[in-house]
């Protein structure tokens, strides 16, 4: 019954700290169990299997992996507990407030996301994640993990490349910088076709940034 409220609790609350917070409570009473949890490595059952969960890195780690599995996998099956904003702002809090332990879950969170992209679903009136707050989330997660988004940046810049015309948005542009910030010189295979592609756009007559 607790957990049900616990998730009737987030299913209202628009707070991603707190239901980051929330979620860090489901998962000391889910999958690592009271008797486990506080028990002297005496009494502890079993080996010593348990016995890393009194380390508290460990413990740590055990409940960023149960709050980011369900938040991926509400994500990737489309789940209505929650709407996609809500759920994108608490990976982004999770992965500001300890990037380290969230690589493992990078691959993911970039698979899923840009699997989304739609700009015709995310630019619609009534969208529940609109195009500004999708490249804002991508430009975030960039800067937090810095190099290390190196394997996906051809996915990334893929996303970026069709909105570098005369009349495009700040959204994308700001994502390529802070992609460019972050691969330093690994960004040097796109280098050529980025620059050769924002000089036109600075040359033509009808360039806008909005």
């Amino acid at each position: 019954h607790l957990h049900q409220q616990i998730f009737q609790f987030t299913k209202s609350s628009l707070d991603a700290k707190v239901n980051y917070e929330v979620f860090r409570l489901l998962g000391s009473i889910g999958p690592l169990g009271f008797p486990e949890f506080h028990a002297p490595r005496a009494q502890s059952s079993g080996n010593n299997d348990s016995y890393p969960l009194y380390d508290r890195p460990k413990r740590e780690q055990s409940f960023l992996n149960f709050v980011m599995k369900y938040i991926l996998n509400e994500l990737r099956t489309n789940g209505k507990t929650h709407d996609i904003s809500q759920l994108a702002y608490a990976i982004l809090y999770i992965f500001q407030n300890d990037p380290h332990k969230c690589i493992v879950f990078l691959d993911q969170v970039v698979d899923i996301f840009a699997s989304m992209f739609d700009y015709e679903e995310l630019t619609r009136p009534d969208s529940p994640f609109s195009s500004s707050e999708y490249f804002h989330f991508f430009k975030i997660i960039v800067s937090v993990v810095d190099i290390q988004i190196l394997p996906h940046a051809d996915t990334i810049y893929k996303l970026i490349l069709p909105f570098l015309v005369p009349k495009t948005t700040l959204d994308p542009v700001e994502l390529l910088n802070s992609l460019i910030f972050a691969l330093k010189s690994s960004f040097t295979p796109y280098g050529i076709d980025t620059f050769t592609t924002i000089l036109t756009i600075l040359n033509d007559p009808d360039s806008q940034i909005s």
